[in-house]
Formats: C-alpha cells, structure tokens, sequence
C-alpha cells in the first residue's frame, strides 16, 4: 500500500473482512487455528488492495 487509507475505506475493508471470516469460519471446520490465523491474514490482504484499486482518487 502506498499511502495511508482514510476513514471511509477503512470502515468498508473492515466490513468486507468481518463478513467474509465470518462466512467462512461457519463454513469451515479448522483444525489448526493457524490456518485461520494465515486465512485471515491473506483475506486482508486481498481486500485492502482491492480497494486501493476501487478508491483511487
């Protein structure tokens, strides 16, 4: 990331992250909470620069 997320974009990552761990831990049985540790991490990733992408000004 390039520079810093303002309140707005921080708020819809935080949405779309909270929803899709949500989702998904229900559907998924973890047996090593590593793995959802690692998940997580690679969720937020996708998602913040997906929407550095979407909120280009």
């Amino acid at each position: 990331m390039k520079r810093r997320l303002n309140l707005k974009q921080v708020l819809v990552a935080s949405f779309f992250i909270a929803t899709i761990l949500t989702i998904a831990n229900n559907m998924i049985d973890w047996e090593n909470k590593i793995y959802s540790g690692i998940f997580a991490f690679m969720v937020s990733l996708a998602v913040f620069s997906i929407l550095e992408k979407m909120f280009n000004e």
